[in-house]
Parts: C-alpha cells; sequence; structure tokens
C-alpha cells in the first residue's frame, strides 16, 4: 500500500533534461492572469538558469484541479515534484518560494515537504530560499521599488495602499510583522501610505481607514494595490470589487467602502498587478535562491 502511494506521487510523462533542479512553490490560482504571470516568472528563472531543469509547483490542491477542470493543464503539488525528482536522481535540487512572507503555507514546506525528502534522499543535496520578506534588507529593498512604481500618485499627495494577504494562523506573528515593518519603512518615505491585509486584524482595512482619516486628513485619492504575487479572487473582487446593493459595509470590497467613506477610487486607482508582474521584484527571489544555494545541505 506504501509503495502504491510513493508510485503515485512520481509525476506521469516527466521528462529530465539537466542534472541540477529548481523547483519553484506558489499557493496557485484558477483564474487565468494569475496563470500567465506565473509562466512569464518560471520563464524568468529558466532564463536566469538554462543549465537547470526549472518547475512551477501549486501547494493549493484545489487550485490544481480547479485550473486543470478549466484548461486541461495539470500542475502538480511540491511533494509531487520533490518525490519525482529524488526518483529522478537529480544531484541538486534548489526550492524557491514565491510567498510573500513566512506563513503557514511556506511553514509546510519547510517543515513537512522538506524534511520528507530529505529523508527518503539523503544523498541530494537541497536549499530553500526564504520568501520575499524574510529580513530588512527585504524590506528596504521592495519598500523602495514600491515607491519607485507608485511615485507619480505619491508626488502628487495621493494615497497608495498596498493590500497583502496576511495570515490568521498560530505561530505565525514573524511572518505578519514583515508587513508591519513595510508599513513603518514605507511611511518614513511617504506619509501617505499604508500596508493593510485581508486576515491579519493588526493590519486590517479599519486599521488603515483609521489611519488616513487620522494622520492623512488632506487626502482625497486613494489607490489600492495588491501585495501580493498575482492578481486572483482577492485582488479582483475583495480589493477592488464594486458597490453591491444590498451588502453591509463590512461585506463590500475595499474600494467600495473608500468610496462609501468620500475618498475617491475610481477604476484608474485600482492598480491590478502583482509583485509576479515586476520584473525587479522577481530579482529578489532570485537573489534569495542564491543566497540558500550557499549553504545547501
Amino acid at each position: 500500500m506504501i509503495e502504491e502511494l510513493e508510485d503515485s506521487l512520481l509525476i506521469p510523462n516527466f521528462k529530465k533534461r539537466q542534472q541540477e533542479a529548481i523547483l519553484l512553490i506558489t499557493f496557485g490560482s484558477s483564474f487565468t492572469k494569475p496563470n500567465e504571470s506565473y509562466k512569464s516568472l518560471l520563464k524568468f528563472f529558466q532564463e536566469a538558469f538554462p543549465q537547470r531543469d526549472v518547475f512551477l509547483s501549486f501547494n493549493s490542491k484545489i487550485c490544481i484541479e480547479r485550473w486543470f477542470a478549466k484548461t486541461g493543464e495539470r500542475y502538480y503539488s511540491p511533494e509531487e515534484y520533490l518525490h519525482t525528482l529524488g526518483n529522478y536522481a537529480y544531484e541538486k535540487v534548489l526550492i524557491q518560494s514565491l510567498h510573500i512572507t513566512a506563513s503557514s503555507v511556506f511553514q509546510q514546506i519547510e517543515c513537512k515537504y522538506l524534511p520528507r525528502f530529505a529523508e527518503e534522499y539523503p544523498h541530494i543535496p537541497y536549499a530553500l530560499g526564504r520568501p520575499l520578506l524574510a529580513n530588512d534588507d527585504d524590506i528596504h529593498y521592495l519598500g523602495d521599488v514600491l515607491c519607485n512604481i507608485f511615485a507619480e500618485p505619491l508626488s502628487r499627495g495621493e494615497a497608495v495602499c498596498f493590500i497583502g494577504h496576511g495570515d490568521s494562523s498560530f505561530g505565525v506573528e514573524e511572518a505578519n510583522r514583515q508587513y508591519q515593518l513595510l508599513n513603518d519603512y514605507l511611511q518614513k518615505q511617504y506619509k501617505h501610505t499604508a500596508v493593510a491585509t485581508m486576515d491579519y486584524s493588526e493590519l486590517s482595512y479599519n486599521t488603515m481607514e483609521h489611519y488616513l482619516e487620522a494622520e492623512c486628513p488632506s487626502v482625497k485619492v486613494v489607490h489600492l494595490t495588491p501585495l501580493m504575487s498575482i492578481v486572483g479572487k482577492h485582488a479582483l473582487y475583495d480589493l477592488t470589487g464594486e458597490l453591491v446593493e444590498g451588502l453591509s459595509p463590512d461585506e463590500q470590497s475595499w474600494r467600495a467602502r473608500l468610496i462609501q467613506r468620500g475618498y475617491i477610487c475610481n477604476e484608474e486607482h485600482c492598480h491590478k498587478r502583482g509583485l509576479a508582474e515586476y520584473e525587479v521584484v522577481c530579482q529578489l527571489w532570485l537573489n534569495h535562491l542564491l543566497e540558500a544555494e550557499k549553504h545547501c545541505l
């Protein structure tokens, strides 16, 4: 029974071309635009590492199945990829998380998938690159990038709010703290910026709105942009969706709630572009992978 389970994890029709592999891991999405972003990001890494096989996996089995049902294209889980890479006897396996922080999903990779890989294939060296935001250097790098991208509206005195996912799980305080550190760094550059999250209560919509009202009373225009790797359900509906009649204020999108509070937040103020669509941001993930390789186990 165990052998059958192990065999079921092998990816069918797998093709090994190089002796070393890179596995990119993201949560996944069943939306079309995010999958275009994933393919561009995969190409970015493939061009950076032409002598290595580069693969991309979805951590969400629901996203895997929904995308397959929608398109017929099959993504595979980190567990399936790691088992397959081990069975095909790669000489080195580098893993890069495409998550924003070391959230519970990242911890699953670090504490579940990789220990099992190390146990089953102790002869294969491996390394895990940290997520986008893991230390002060990352905060400063991304903060400067965001200030540069949104320099025009910021120079006009318009507010720019960066909305991340956050994590309400137990034991991810350090991951959520990265959002607060980025918020503090950005506000040292431009007072009329704010970082908020969908699931971390300390940086909620209400926190953002109260900050704008108390600290930026002259602001009339508010820009919303996802602090997420891709533009999926959260960015399209929870953040920038239209006002829906009959819903309570708490059930409306963030954009609709801002408009109800008297702010200008039109379609042109909703930036539907994920972080993975900026090559300068992708470079930070790539830098993390290169750093991790120096400590390959």
